[in-house]
């Protein structure tokens, strides 16, 4: 087994032109700082098989929860409804429309971007006032000062 795994990890890696293992760096995780920021990422998560062109829309995605959050079918996989989207609306069927308007409206760049960067790098997603919570409750830095060390004065 281990042979065929080596050989199936040589060939997909010089097939999509990477290196590593096949599993290599595709679980990452990021503290979210409000209901805003979880609102977001899920939009986020929503929207990716619409940026990588898998789909016209979110809806069509077979393994997305975006119709079952919308009540249009039941989940695959159980969905957590995060208490935030309580903010959404009063019942049920305004919070589903109000995230389908939220969904429609799609993230910023700067959004996406936040996002991106806090899941690639294992770090917060939020606020600044809420990194230097973390950071002092912690008792250390957790925000990147950037790639090598300061110039000389």
């Amino acid at each position: 087994m281990r042979v065929v795994a080596a050989r199936q990890t040589h060939h997909t890696n010089r097939i999509e032109q990477r290196s590593g293992t096949l599993w290599e760096g595709r679980f990452r995780c990021s503290i979210v700082d409000s209901d805003g920021y979880l609102l977001a990422c899920c939009r986020y998560i929503d929207l990716n098989p619409v940026r990588a062109a898998m789909v016209e829309h979110p809806r069509d995605y077979t393994w997305s929860g975006y119709r079952a959050r919308l009540g249009q079918t039941d989940p695959i996989v159980p969905l957590a409804t995060p208490a935030s989207f309580a903010v959404l609306g009063h019942t049920e069927e305004e919070r589903r429309l109000r995230y389908q308007d939220f969904v429609s409206a799609r993230n910023s760049q700067e959004e996406l971007d936040q996002i991106r960067t806090g899941v690639k790098r294992n770090q917060l997603t939020g606020g600044s006032a809420f990194k230097a919570d973390i950071e002092r409750e912690l008792g250390r830095r957790l925000s990147s000062k950037g790639q090598g060390r300061p110039k000389k004065a």
